[in-house]
C-alpha cells in the first residue's frame, strides 16, 4: 500500500474528507493492518485518534467488531500495533485488541471494504426512481399504473408511442397496470421480460435472472432459456444458468414485502436473511453453517430487521448480535 496518500499530521485526505467518523476508522483499521510497522503512519493515526471523541468512539466499534470476528475463528494469532506513546499506545490497544484469528482479519477487512464501498451501486444516471434501505417509494404512472418499489431498488420508465416499458435496474417491484389496448406494458429485468395482459404482479431482479409471481390476472413471461404463461399465484424463476423453475402459492403471498412485511412458508434461514437484508442499512453475517438449511415459516415485521431475525433464529440455538448500527452477526449459543 503507498502511504503517501494517507493522511498528514497537517490534515489531509481522511482527516478533511467528508466521511463519517465510522468510515474513516475503516480506512485506519486496514491501512494499520496492512503497514503495521510504519511510524509515520502511526504517527498520522495518533493525531487522528486524539482529534475527536466521535474518531475514539469510532475506533472502538471497529474495534469490537474486529474482536466478534475473531471470536469466529479459532486460531489466533498477533495483530502488531503502531509505535504509540505511553498512555496513547494503550488507549489504542484497548480499542483495537491484541490478538485475532488470520481468517477472522481477513474477514474483518472484508466488512471493512465493505462499509467503504456501501450498498451495490445500481447505474443512477440511468434510474428515474430510486430507493435506499427500508424504503418502499410508490410511484404513480402517466397512464394510470402504479409501481411499489421495494427496499433498495431502482426502476428506468420509457414511455412512448406504441410501447409502455419499464426496467427494473436492480431490487424489486410491484406493479398494477392500467389495460391499454393500443400500448403493450412491459417490465425488463436483465435479459427476462414480461408482458403484461392486464394484471398485478411482482418482479425482482436476482443475479443471473428474475423472478415474477401474479397477485390477480395473467402475465406472459420471455427470456432466452424459455417462456411461461402464469396466472394468480402462478411463479417462476429464471436463472440464466440452470433454466426456468415453476411454482404456485397462495396469491396474496406476492409480494407482501409491500405492506412491510416478511411471510415466509418453509424457507431456509439462509433464504429469510436474503429476504432481510433489503430492509437492513448494513451487512448481515450467517457466522454458522448450520443454520443456514434450517427452515422456517412465519410472518415476520420488515421494519424490525434485527428483531425479526431473532426470531427466525433462536428456535434453533441462534443468537442475532447487532455490534453497530450497520452490522448484525448470526451465531449460535455454544
Amino acid at each position: 500500500m503507498d502511504t503517501a496518500s494517507w493522511p498528514s499530521s497537517a490534515g489531509q485526505h481522511l482527516m478533511e474528507s467528508d466521511k463519517t467518523p465510522e468510515r474513516q476508522a475503516a480506512d485506519w483499521f486496514i491501512a494499520l493492518r496492512e503497514e503495521p510497522d510504519d511510524v509515520s503512519l502511526a504517527t498520522r493515526f495518533e493525531h487522528w485518534l486524539m482529534a475527536s471523541s466521535a474518531h475514539a468512539a469510532a475506533w472502538k466499534e471497529m474495534g469490537e467488531t474486529a474482536r466478534l470476528l475473531g471470536a469466529v475463528s479459532q486460531h489466533a494469532a498477533t495483530l502488531p500495533l503502531p509505535t504509540l506513546k505511553g498512555g496513547r499506545r494503550r488507549a489504542a490497544a484497548h480499542f483495537v485488541g491484541r490478538h485475532y484469528g488470520k481468517a477472522a482479519m481477513a474477514m474483518a477487512a472484508s466488512v471493512a471494504g465493505l462499509i467503504l464501498a456501501g450498498p451495490a451501486m445500481v447505474t443512477r444516471m440511468e434510474a428515474d426512481h430510486v430507493t435506499g434501505s427500508g424504503e418502499v417509494k410508490s410511484v404513480q404512472l402517466s397512464d394510470g399504473s402504479n409501481i411499489e418499489l421495494g427496499p433498495d431498488s431502482a426502476v428506468a420508465i420509457d414511455y412512448r408511442a406504441g410501447q409502455r416499458t419499464v426496467r427494473l435496474l436492480a431490487g424489486r417491484a410491484m406493479f398494477e397496470v392500467r389495460h391499454d389496448p393500443h400500448r403493450v406494458f412491459r417490465v425488463a429485468a436483465g435479459d427476462v421480460s414480461t408482458r403484461v395482459l392486464g394484471t398485478g404482479f411482482e418482479v425482482r431482479k436476482i443475479k443471473r435472472g428474475a423472478t415474477v409471481a401474479v397477485l390477480h390476472g395473467r402475465v406472459a413471461v420471455d427470456s432466452q432459456t424459455g417462456n411461461a404463461l402464469l396466472q394468480a399465484g402462478d411463479w417462476v424463476s429464471v436463472d440464466g444458468t440452470e433454466g426456468i423453475t415453476h411454482g404456485h402459492q397462495i396469491s396474496q403471498l406476492t409480494g407482501s414485502w409491500s405492506r412491510r412485511s416478511i411471510i415466509l412458508q418453509n424457507r431456509t434461514i439462509e433464504d429469510a436473511i436474503d429476504e432481510l437484508r433489503p430492509w437492513f442499512n448494513g451487512r448481515i453475517i450467517l457466522a454458522d453453517r448450520d443454520l443456514r438449511q434450517r427452515t422456517v415459516t412465519g410472518v415476520y415485521d420488515a421494519r424490525r430487521p434485527a428483531h425479526s431475525l431473532s426470531l427466525m433464529v433462536s428456535p434453533y440455538g441462534g443468537t442475532v448480535q447487532q455490534i453497530t448500527p450497520w452490522l448484525l452477526i448470526v451465531t449460535r449459543q455454544w
